[in-house]
């Protein structure tokens, strides 16, 4: 019994890989049933069949279309129209809307003027990954002057800097940046927040942090505030040191000098091509 209700615990998973076959098992209940999935990437990840994932699911309509959507999040992949973009200020409502799912909408509307005041600043700092035209990811990512990150490192809320502290993704400067927001919709199963998460890292990567590099903008630190135990998986995974709690605000810190992490290779790659090509030209 203690194994079984593990399993249901752990039934928030990444979906599957291309191809790979799933087996499913499904245990009939007079008001709930239990649905078991079964792969090698779930054997793998979960060290053991008996701990694969679980789902539990309601005998009505509703707790069925529930089991499909796990169905479709692990044997389908995402096969909505995704899109990329750079946000603007006519986003700005779609934005607060998203922020009001994960924050609540009281929360999410305080941040209304500063996220204004920040993208007139500087119009680059935000990002979004649309789903058939509506967003379902975004990030913000915010230089800072030096002053401010220490700031930011004592526990100080992205929202309150003031737009004389914010710096612009300019070249021939090293920039200490901070991450705000990094924002899914909570409309779909989490297995879908967390590929629009990895969509939206992956694009940010390839092509706003591509962009940047050709221009020679040099990040040379982010930090970033783990709101929750999903964004702090998130940010260990990614190599961020954690430097400690500030103000109940656990605080981490990545050196992209330092950095391994994939998603940087091709910006590092640029960039020093770049620094390499404008030294030789002075």
């Amino acid at each position: 019994m203690t194994k079984r209700a593990k399993a249901l615990s752990d039934s928030q998973v990444l979906p599957m890989l291309t191809n790979e076959s799933i087996y499913m098992g499904v245990d009939i209940g007079k008001f709930k049933n239990v649905a078991g999935f079964l792969a090698r990437t779930l054997v793998e990840r979960h060290q053991h069949f008996e701990n694969c994932p679980a789902f539990l699911f309601e005998q009505s309509r509703e707790g069925f279309r529930a089991f499909v959507e796990r169905i479709r999040a692990y044997c389908l992949g995402d096969k909505t129209n995704l899109q990329y973009r750079t946000a603007t200020l006519d986003n700005i409502n779609a934005e607060i809307d998203l922020a009001a799912l994960n924050f609540g909408r009281k929360r999410a509307e305080a941040t209304r003027e500063a996220r204004l005041r920040f993208m007139e600043t500087n119009p680059e700092i935000t990002h979004y990954l649309y789903a058939n035209d509506r967003i379902v990811a975004s990030i913000n990512l915010i230089p800072l002057t030096h002053d401010a990150i220490f700031e930011f490192q004592d526990g100080k809320r992205g929202w309150q800097f003031n737009t004389h502290q914010i710096e612009q993704f300019a070249p021939n400067r090293r920039l200490e940046c901070i991450i705000i927001d990094m924002m899914t919709t909570t409309k779909v199963a989490l297995d879908q927040r967390f590929r629009y998460a990895s969509y939206l890292l992956r694009d940010f990567a390839h092509i706003t942090l591509a962009e940047w590099a050709k221009r020679g903008v040099d990040i040379a630190t982010i930090d970033a505030c783990a709101g929750t135990e999903d964004g702090e998986r998130i940010l260990k995974r990614a190599g961020f040191e954690y430097l400690g709690k500030r103000d109940e605000r656990d605080i981490y810190h990545l050196d992209i000098d330092k950095s391994d992490l994939p998603l940087l290779k091709t910006y590092k790659e640029t960039l020093n091509k770049w620094k390499q090509e404008h030294s030789t030209n002075r």
